[in-house]
């Protein structure tokens, strides 16, 4: 794949939709364990949103820029 080949529309909201269930199942298992209720209020909070971007920075910085959604096949 050239450096000017550029993934459309459609490819990019696949590829953010797995990386959100990438992060969100943990999350919501987690929750599910500890409070014995799941709930999607969660996803509004600190406790969804720390996890989500410390993954979107540690995740690039260890495999060369990518995100699992956005590797470098897309």
């Amino acid at each position: 794949m050239s450096e000017l080949d550029r993934a459309g529309l459609l490819l990019r909201v696949l590829a953010g939709v797995l990386d959100s269930v990438i992060v969100i199942t943990p999350i919501a298992l987690i929750i599910l364990f500890v409070t014995g209720d799941f709930s999607l209020q969660w996803t509004q909070g600190v406790i969804f949103t720390i996890p989500y971007l410390l993954y979107l920075t540690i995740v690039p910085t260890f495999w060369g820029g990518y995100v699992i959604g956005k590797g470098p096949l897309t």
